[in-house]
């Protein structure tokens, strides 16, 4: 079998010398296994035989799905040094290569803030099959919570920001659940306590079918500090489902344009979160 392992490069750290391992295993399991590197930087040892590759590769085009600088700066607010080093690693990453960029937002901010003067950028954003996602709406779930509840659909990491949305719920104070689509984590247990929603929110876990949740829910939230282009936005609003978003950078504003522009609030706005959602759950009520 040939096997083709991918590596931004050997220059060090234990994930590359985990990857040389693995094609070293492979390659003496009678495998052809080749390291495939985007930079040409080694700084491992290499096992005899090792098969490595670093071309430029002209005709291949890097996918980016999220604004690279927010990622920078805030890392920024922890490490300035290692911050440098990341603005300084995507620079050499992707500058003069050919980049896909999700958004329009994503474009922007790796021509502006990333200062990626020599790329080539196409912006495509991400396909929807409107008709499968309605279809998947349908499906039975039994699991569905009988009273009324709002949705966010996302991990747990800092950039979906699920303290702002904890805060921002129990500002609202609305009868609705709070119902959360992402694994269960002792860290997310802890910071529902904090804000003492343990009875009022539910954490049900992954679902590779999220889109009968979706159109169950009277409204989706999204809070996220930043993105490239979120999916959930679009998916929910196919579902028919009213949402509301921080208005961070980038794609919420390219989703929720003209009368849906409303529904954008403010990073970092416990409580014009809140109000929005107090806005839109009574608007639902009064229609």
């Amino acid at each position: 079998m040939n096997i083709a392992l991918v590596v931004t490069n050997l220059s060090g750290g234990g994930a590359e010398r985990v990857m040389i391992r693995l094609a070293d295993a492979l390659r003496r399991r009678g495998h052809r296994a080749a390291l495939l590197l985007l930079e040409h930087r080694i700084g491992h040892a290499l096992p005899q035989g090792t098969e490595v590759h670093a071309p430029r590769l002209p005709n291949t085009w890097f996918r980016i799905a999220n604004t690279l600088s927010a990622e920078v700066d805030m890392l920024a607010l922890r490490d300035r040094r290692r911050a440098a080093r990341r603005q300084a690693k995507y620079r050499r990453l992707y500058d003069g290569r050919n980049l896909v960029a999700v958004s329009a937002g994503v474009e922007r901010d790796l021509r502006g803030a990333l200062g990626l003067a020599r790329a080539r950028i196409a912006t495509i954003p991400n396909g929807f099959d409107l008709a499968a996602i309605a279809a998947a709406a349908g499906a039975p779930e039994p699991d569905l919570p009988r009273e009324p509840f709002i949705l966010h659909v996302g991990r747990f990491m800092p950039q979906k920001r699920h303290e702002l949305l904890f805060e921002a719920y129990a500002r609202a104070a609305l009868p609705h659940r709070l119902v959360l689509l992402t694994r269960p984590a002792a860290e997310l247990d802890a910071l529902i306590a904090r804000y003492g929603l343990g009875a009022r929110v539910t954490v049900a876990g992954f679902r590779p079918n999220p889109y009968p949740w979706m159109r169950a829910a009277e409204l989706l939230v999204l809070c996220s500090q930043r993105e490239g282009m979120p999916n959930v936005l679009v998916e929910a609003l196919a579902c028919g489902t009213r949402v509301v978003s921080t208005d961070c950078p980038s794609g919420p504003r390219e989703v929720l344009a003209g009368p849906l522009a409303r529904w954008l609030v403010p990073c970092d706005d416990a409580a014009a979160l809140a109000a929005t959602h107090d806005s839109i759950v009574r608007r639902d009520a009064d229609d």
